[in-house]
Order: C-alpha cells, then structure tokens, then sequence
C-alpha cells in the first residue's frame, strides 16, 4: 500500500494534516486483550494520477512502533515514505538533501508501524 500511496501522492508536496487520531482500544476489564496501537491521519493533498486534483484522504497505520507529533501549523513540505525491514517509515519531516530525502530523528510527525491503509475522503 505504501507504493499505492507514493504513485498517487508522490511526496505529499503542499500538503495540510487536517486531523490525527490515536487509538489504543485497550480494553481494562480484560487484560489478555492488549488492544491495537493506530494511528488514522487526515491530508489534503494533490493526486499526481488524477491531474493534481487535491483530496481529503485518511491514512490508517496499523501495529504503530514509533508515533510521534509535535505542534506545528500542519503543513508539509515533502514527506519521505519507505519500507524498511518490515517496518513502513513515514516521516512527515524529513531530512531534505539535495538529491533525496532522509528520516529525521526530531522529525514533528514520524509514524513507524507495519501496515498501511488510505482512502479517499473527499
């Protein structure tokens, strides 16, 4: 899904985070149900298929690692989105190099999980 999400959205270039929810499910009367860790991202973003015709999407990371967000406007210059290891990275805040993009361990918005899902909002 990862590779749908890069063909279609590309680099999340001008893109806005709308919304994020983080959902554990824990469940206190049982302990044996440890609930799930997700994470459901709402962007506005532009589709590179579908003439640059900016969407409302909900990205949902499922078995979230690593999930960190700090405050800021919301806005997101290029994002860098990789499978490494069984583990998808996607980091809102990259490092920029000239010829790519690196993750960025003070990154504002970095999700570490090992699932993805999108769909179209809008």
């Amino acid at each position: 899904m990862i590779e749908v999400l890069k063909e279609t959205y590309g680099e999340f270039h001008d893109a806005l985070i709308t919304e994020v929810r983080y959902k554990t499910n824990f469940n206190y009367h049982n302990n044996q149900d440890g609930g799930v860790n997700e994470v459901e991202l709402f962007i506005s973003c532009f589709n590179l298929i579908n003439n640059f015709k900016r969407e409302l999407i909900k990205i949902t990371f499922f078995d979230v690692l690593v999930f960190k967000f700090g405050a800021y406007e919301g806005m997101v210059n290029l994002a860098l989105l990789k499978n490494e290891n069984d583990l998808i990275i996607v980091d809102f805040f990259p490092s920029i190099y000239h010829d790519h993009l690196e993750e960025d361990l003070n990154s504002d918005c970095i999700i570490k999980c090992k699932k993805v899902y999108y769909s179209v909002i809008e």
